[in-house]
């Protein structure tokens, strides 16, 4: 498994995190890879079962398939261009919470396939080393801020 972490500390408890990452109209703004969002459903706060189709880098119809959502603590979902989830070969994403009442630490970590990892870098224009550190201080940003 090709794999990219990273870290950062929010000045902010779990829970507000929570509200940041958890709604669907933010997701584009945090999430450094997905330069938009076409649709969500069901419409709402992002959940297990939930699916998000959008622009993933430069390629639209992308899809992203949430797996896991524990309010305050992790959410987990899949990624990739139509054809990866097709392949069964889609990016694993995981956003890990961890903190306290007065700042959070969050992890990102992407994990694919190595065989489609360069493909799906190729179709995308993304370089995922570097979309994990992007997302980080993305986030921080738009949770710092409200």
């Amino acid at each position: 498994m090709a794999k990219h972490m990273a870290s950062t500390t929010i000045a902010a408890s779990p829970e507000k995190v929570w509200e940041v990452v958890s709604d669907s109209s933010r997701l584009a703004e945090w999430l450094s890879p997905l330069q938009g969002v076409d649709k969500v459903e069901p419409a709402g706060p992002l959940a297990m079962g939930t699916k998000v189709e959008g622009t993933l880098g430069n390629i639209g119809g992308a899809k992203l398939s949430f797996k896991q959502a524990e309010p305050g603590r992790l959410l987990a979902w899949s990624a990739g261009p139509f054809m990866a989830h097709m392949m069964r070969m889609p990016m694993h994403v995981e956003l890990a919470l961890e903190g306290g009442a007065e700042s959070t630490t969050a992890t990102i970590t992407f994990k694919s396939n190595p065989m489609i990892a360069p493909l799906m870098g190729m179709m995308t224009g993304l370089k995922f080393a570097d979309e994990a550190p992007a997302t980080m201080e993305a986030l921080k940003a738009a949770v710092e801020k409200d």
